[in-house]
């Protein structure tokens, strides 16, 4: 997420956003999906003035946990494995050109089928600019 940030630093800078829209929903299958977009959840703009919904970011990682929990580090949280990833509203496996770091981090995630531990809030991530 580090990443992401620092790649939309300069146009939340411009556009005066003070943190991006990330969204951790738990899923039914024993699993997380992350939903998050460059602009806040309740971005007005000229054209709305109404926050999204919960599926509308253009960003997301889909994540699933062991269901037998076998894949779980020393303070007992939940390892996952990373199975879909949606950047700029495209499916990661329609897409073979990775520009940024945040979408060659991605890429590796996705492909690498990469074991991932969430240890993190959704308010936690900011733009720093008003900080």
């Amino acid at each position: 997420m580090d990443a992401f940030i620092e790649d939309h630093k300069e146009s939340a800078a411009e556009e005066r956003w003070e943190r991006p829209d990330i969204r951790f929903q738990e899923s039914d299958y024993g699993g997380m999906h992350i939903y998050f977009d460059k602009k806040p959840k309740d971005d007005s703009s000229f054209y709305s003035s109404r926050e999204r919904d919960e599926y509308s970011p253009d960003n997301a990682i889909h994540i699933s946990f062991s269901k037998r929990g076998t894949d779980r580090e020393k303070k007992d949280r939940e390892v996952g494995t990373v199975y879909a990833v949606k950047i700029d509203n495209e499916k990661i496996g329609q897409t073979l050109r990775f520009r940024t770091k945040f979408e060659k981090l991605l890429a590796a995630l996705y492909f690498g089928a990469s074991k991932i531990l969430v240890d993190c809030e959704e308010d936690e991530f900011s733009y720093g600019i008003y900080d």
